[in-house]
């Protein structure tokens, strides 16, 4: 009895620590892309135009480019500029040491988390875009590199294939959409892994470096017949298996591959039009990163988010996935994972906010505040920085 309970509270203590582990290593979307299967994706800088240095900045109401998204003064918007345009001098002072250091010759990835150069903030408030910013090498025209913002589209592109019928539900078994894969090919656990586990990166799929042919049209057979499968459902692990293979089976669905689909169903009927995405080996879209997108149409899919499916009063998906999108599937203790979309809370003057988000490697950032009907939009370079404006200045200068 005295062995057995010892072994006992071993098992446990091992899976506690396993537990801890597990939370401690959970990307928090922001980290290098994991591209175990295909290249990594690029985040080159578009550096046309040069390295702006605007010098002390006063406030501006954003230009009303008549592209669906409303214009308002941050001045009768009930925030406080003051703060808020502290900020943005802060990110141009930051910038310009960056740059400095730079100039100086010091290697650029080794500033990447630290010294990193945010280059647009954009604010959206009450239904209107009350502050509009660009800095270092972004302008308002450029489309900005999108990691894996690019995930968080894949996502609402699922949905909206969920929403048309062409795949059943999230609970479907993704073999039903393979049916030309073998079964006695794969291990039992891959057998039960569903599309909700490859969205919420916990298909448990496991693949060794330069195992897969990713220039054969059949990669996800390659990967689910080599993978050494965990329990689907139990493990999570940010993998870009998980978003790519959802465009297989968007392509096996809808007849599209996941550029066009987006193109005619969520991008087009709001009115985004510069934007690209890449390339996998086998010519299919990448979902994992490599999207490029102006800052502007990122906050159209912010309002998309908050406003549960609606854009410009029309139903682009709808309220049932925008907040399964929004679940809590995965959890470090900070950041909760749902369908390819974050959530985090900070809590202000007592109160809890949540705050559902894409992020991308590098820096971009889409933040939706449901309870504040408010939007924040970053893209940078090696920066985090906006946590911290998010959480020190932002929410406190909509607050008071």
């Amino acid at each position: 009895m005295k062995f057995k309970h010892i072994t006992f509270l071993s098992i446990c203590f091992l899976s506690t620590l396993t537990l801890l582990a597990q939370k401690k290593k959970m990307n928090d979307g922001v980290d290098a892309e994991i591209a175990i299967v295909g290249k990594k994706s690029s985040s080159l800088i578009d550096e046309t135009g040069g390295f702006s240095n605007r010098g002390i900045i006063t406030y501006d109401i954003p230009i009303d480019l008549k592209d669906g998204l409303k214009i308002a003064n941050a001045n009768t918007a009930n925030v406080n500029l003051e703060l808020i345009m502290q900020a943005v001098n802060t990110i141009e002072k930051d910038n310009q040491v960056y740059k400095n250091k730079i100039d100086s010759g010091i290697d650029k990835n080794s500033l990447k988390g630290k010294g990193g150069a945010v280059d647009s903030f954009l604010l959206y408030k009450d239904d209107a875009l009350i502050l509009e910013e660009y800095f270092a090498y972004a302008t308002q025209e450029k489309p900005h590199y999108q990691m894996s913002i690019t995930k968080s589209i894949a996502s609402y592109a699922v949905g909206i294939a969920i929403d048309q019928k062409k795949i059943n539900n999230e609970d479907d078994y993704i073999l039903k959409y393979f049916p030309n894969i073998n079964p006695s090919k794969l291990s039992e656990n891959t057998k039960q892994i569903k599309i909700k586990d490859v969205l919420s990166m916990q298909s448990g799929l496991q693949i060794k470096k330069r195992a897969i042919d990713e220039k054969k049209d059949n990669v996800t057979e390659q990967v689910l017949t080599k993978s050494n499968t965990l329990v689907p459902g139990t493990k999570y692990k940010y993998q870009g298996i998980n978003p790519n293979m959802m465009v297989d089976i968007l392509k096996k669905t809808t007849g599209y591959d996941m550029d066009d689909f987006v193109d005619k169903y969520l991008f087009g009927p709001m009115g985004i039009t510069d934007y690209s995405f890449g390339e996998s080996a086998n010519g299919m879209t990448k979902a994992a990163a490599g999207m490029k997108l102006r800052s502007r149409d990122m906050l159209k899919i912010g309002v998309l988010c908050l406003n549960k499916g609606i854009y410009n009063k029309k139903r682009i998906i709808s309220k049932n996935w925008v907040n399964k999108a929004n679940g809590k599937y995965a959890d470090n203790g900070k950041n909760k994972y749902g369908f390819f979309w974050w959530t985090h809370y900070i809590t202000y003057s007592g109160v809890k906010y949540e705050i559902n988000s894409c992020r991308g490697a590098g820096g971009q950032f889409i933040f939706s505040i449901p309870a504040l009907n408010s939007i924040a939009v970053f893209t940078s370079y090696g920066s985090r920085k906006p946590f911290e404006i998010l959480e020190n200045v932002i929410i406190p200068s909509i607050i008071n």
